[in-house]
């Protein structure tokens, strides 16, 4: 998909679907937020155990992304839980987004592996 000829609006330089979607999708982290929001309601320290290499700070600020784009929303939980997260229906319409990253990881990595491994190095 070619956009470029598009006015620029995102910090791609594009206005462009793919441009803006990678905007927020392909944010360091972000597909793991994604991927750990997909089993459900979490607090903030459940989401920072599946994603456990993210710093607390990161995890706030991403989260924080998530929310003013739409594809999360933050509330209060039962039993007194101050910060829950759940995805949007914009967020899980990324589910299968990130299930398609997944299975491209399973299988494409591999690929990748042994392509680069067979490169000789001059």
């Amino acid at each position: 998909m070619h956009c470029s000829h598009l006015r620029s609006t995102t910090l791609y330089g594009q206005f462009c679907p793919v441009a803006m979607g990678a905007e927020i999708f392909a944010e360091r982290w972000t597909p793991l937020i994604l991927r750990e929001l997909l089993h459900g309601e979490l607090g903030f320290n459940d989401i920072h155990r599946g994603v456990p290499r993210i710093s607390k700070n990161l995890l706030a600020q991403r989260l924080e992304s998530l929310r003013g784009s739409g594809l999360v929303e933050q509330f209060h939980g039962a039993g007194g839980r101050k910060h829950v997260y759940r995805l949007t229906e914009a967020g899980r319409a990324l589910g299968p987004v990130v299930e398609a990253l997944g299975r491209w990881g399973m299988t494409g990595r591999a690929r990748i592996s042994r392509t680069i491994i067979s490169i000789p190095i001059f």
